[in-house]
């Protein structure tokens, strides 16, 4: 690896969903990079995170790293919105187009057939309480050092992803970015 230029070096972040990347991620030091993003389509619980946090906690501490050492940053898939229900009818098609991608880059048949079908599509789109509630009772506890939130998806307006996020950043960050 090569020499940092500053000191600490900036955190290099690999995916970590599973016990053997962790185990990875802490005994390299890198920092975990969990694809929080997809849990809005792909888990059954949307309590896995503490779990996973915890798992991740000791599997630092079995390998003698600290959480400022190997931080964790967390992708969400989520969009802030006063109108939920509008945004899921004008985007839904680009959601699924992404989920469709993701199953043929993991080889996996490009299942659901509708919007709908996917799990959770009603968490993507959420006004500034639901999205609070959410994000509370996920991370509170277990907060990521990293917050990262979907760009935009396809068919979405630079537009509306702004206001998306400029919603989220006003309302919901506030709120959240002092979490332990």
């Amino acid at each position: 690896m090569p020499k940092p230029v500053q000191q600490p070096h900036p955190p290099i972040f690999m995916p970590a969903q599973n016990p053997k990347a962790m185990e990875r991620n802490a005994r390299e030091g890198y920092g975990a990079n969990q694809g929080a993003g997809r849990w809005t389509f792909e888990r059954e619980n949307l309590d896995w995170w503490k779990p996973w946090h915890q798992e991740w906690q000791a599997a630092l501490a079995r390998h003698g790293r600290t959480a400022q050492e190997c931080p964790v940053s967390a992708f969400f898939n989520l969009f802030c919105t006063h109108d939920p229900e509008r945004a899921w009818a004008q985007y839904k098609d680009g959601i699924l187009h992404v989920a469709h991608a993701y199953a043929r880059l993991a080889g996996l048949p490009p299942l659901p057939e509708t919007p709908e079908d996917l799990s959770h599509w009603d968490k993507v789109f959420l006004t500034p309480e639901q999205m609070l509630k959410l994000l509370l009772d996920m991370l509170e506890g277990a907060a990521p050092d990293h917050f990262l939130l979907w760009d935009t998806k396809p068919g979405m307006t630079y537009e509306d992803a702004y206001a998306f996020h400029k919603l989220f950043a006003e309302e919901v960050w506030p709120k959240i970015k002092d979490l332990k």
